[in-house]
């Protein structure tokens, strides 16, 4: 059995980014229904990961079923810490920054250009429903850290018939942006033999976005 750091990170980050939520909704300006899907997302979360970290049921069920939930709930919180970051009515303490995972912006330049870069994105190594992908400068290909000004990677995923052809804009999904250039992303069992698209594009400190790269495909295995 091998687990992946990401996905077990994720449910001890889950587990607190929940309970800090639940009870301190009014003060978070978290809506009830925000709130409902938070506490159902959790639920679901710690049986995929019991069935997935137990060696009697892990197995391609388990990860795929932990795969689909770590792919939708990660962009769901990943909104609620934007929309909580982003509302001046509220004051994060050290606790609150602590148990939400959103740290104090480090000072910076009154304004960060935009990069003009195109990122590249390239797989790294293929398992079962799991590619690791590196996204890089096509004009420094062997650099692994982020280029000067850049803060964060974003991407979208699209997926698509094997033998399809590259599917329009309007057909991907805006991911999680990611501090590193090398990561993992996730599929599920359903997806296996079709065909995932990557566009990837860089962030500057304050969240602006650069130019997109080239899409690159791969088969799901």
């Amino acid at each position: 059995m091998k687990f992946n750091v990401t996905l077990v990170l994720y449910y001890f980050f889950l587990k607190e980014f929940v309970a800090y939520v639940v009870a301190n909704q009014a003060n978070l300006n978290v809506s009830d229904t925000q709130k409902t899907t938070l506490e159902g997302m959790w639920t679901n979360y710690q049986g995929f990961m019991n069935a997935y970290t137990n060696p009697t049921t892990y197995g391609p069920g388990s990860e795929s079923n932990i795969h689909g939930a770590y792919n939708t709930d990660s962009i769901y919180t990943g909104r609620i810490q934007g929309q909580i970051k982003s509302n001046p009515a509220i004051t994060l303490t050290g606790t609150a920054r602590l148990a939400l995972d959103i740290p104090e912006d480090k000072p910076h330049r009154t304004h960060v250009p935009v990069s003009d870069i195109r990122p590249s994105v390239t797989f790294l190594s293929k398992t079962p429903l799991t590619i690791k992908i590196f996204v890089f400068n096509p004009a420094n290909p062997t650099k692994k850290g982020k280029e000067k000004d850049v803060a964060a990677v974003g991407y979208r995923i699209a997926i698509t018939d094997a033998d399809a052809a590259a599917p329009a804009l309007s057909a991907y999904e805006l991911q999680l942006p990611k501090k590193k250039t090398v990561f993992d992303t996730f599929y599920t069992s359903d997806q296996v033999g079709k065909r995932v698209w990557i566009i990837a594009f860089y962030l500057n400190p304050t969240g602006e976005a650069g130019p997109d790269g080239e899409p690159f495909s791969t088969l799901i295995a």
